[in-house]
């Protein structure tokens, strides 16, 4: 029954998010003893994939649908 329980909170955890061309599979864990909070981990993830070229600034900002 532990599995099942455990297998449940992992789906509940997780979603996609689709920007321009690019979708992000996310698993949401949070730490107690982080710093940091969720919209900003997020806004630090995407500057880290525009800045290795995975989707560009502009394409994000073009697209309204």
């Amino acid at each position: 029954m532990k599995s099942k329980n455990k297998e449940n909170s992992t789906t509940q955890n997780t979603f996609s998010k689709k920007v321009g061309r690019a979708t992000y599979n996310v698993k949401v864990y949070f730490s107690k003893t982080s710093k940091e909070n969720f919209n900003d981990k997020i806004l630090r993830l995407i500057k880290i994939d525009i800045a290795n070229g995975n989707i560009s600034a502009h394409e994000n900002r073009s697209r309204t649908t």
